[in-house]
């Protein structure tokens, strides 16, 4: 019985004192996480495992884009240019890197560069909705409304119904004082993702524009209710 015991003890040492052995994370690895932090919104954390991923692929094109715009994310828009100009400069004719450029662009306030490269990536790539997206963006951020409303439709037309281009869409007509127009955007906004709150607060700054004032506290109450 106390041999038995020894054993037990010495089992037990062994099982605390030996070292544990991990995983070593390859490139893939750190890319996968890179992106999964990246979609989490946590762009620092983002950023430290596309930049171990780029310590074992100097020139993977593929992290250079995803760090480029995780460093734009990060308000660090200079240094993501950078990687996002490496980037092009491996892989040319990529509709995505010069989308990306776009937004860095966009973000430095750049807008004749913002617009070209995202003109580049719809030429290369007629679909991509996203650089559409962001065109529309731009055009809006320049107080081209036309062209920015434009854009929108165009995405609509692909027929993807995403919130964001409706909330977009509301805000301009809203600038324009285009009260009913606004309302059918905000609507759809809230019909598409009714629990968020930005929909139910432009709704209601749009009813207030056009002097409904019951309709305009029914959404902010609304807005309230959503924890805001």
């Amino acid at each position: 019985m106390k041999k038995i015991k020894t054993i037990i003890i010495l089992l037990l040492w062994l099982s605390v004192s030996l070292p544990v052995f991990s995983k070593t994370l390859t490139f893939q690895d750190y890319f996968d996480l890179g992106k999964k932090y990246y979609w989490d919104g946590e762009y620092n954390l983002s950023i430290q495992n596309f930049e171990k991923a780029k310590k074992l692929k100097p020139n993977s094109y593929e992290v250079l884009n995803e760090l480029g715009i995780a460093y734009c994310d990060a308000n660090n828009c200079e240094l993501g240019l950078k990687h996002l100009q490496k980037a092009l400069s491996l892989h040319p004719n990529d509709a995505r890197i010069y989308h990306n450029l776009g937004i860095a662009y966009d973000r430095l306030r750049n807008y004749d560069l913002a617009l070209k490269n995202c003109q580049k990536a719809i030429n290369l790539s007629p679909d991509f909705a996203d650089a559409y997206y962001t065109l529309g963006v731009i055009y809006k951020h320049i107080h081209k409304y036309d062209l920015a409303i434009n854009q929108y439709n165009k995405i609509i037309g692909f027929g993807i119904d995403h919130p964001k281009v409706y909330n977009d869409l509301g805000l301009i007509y809203l600038e324009q004082k285009l009260y009913d127009k606004a309302i059918k955007n905000f609507e759809k906004v809230i019909k598409l993702d009714p629990e968020r709150p930005q929909g139910y607060y432009n709704l209601s700054l749009a009813y207030k524009n056009k002097g409904d004032n019951n309709n305009a506290l029914k959404y902010f109450l609304k807005y309230k209710e959503l924890g805001y």
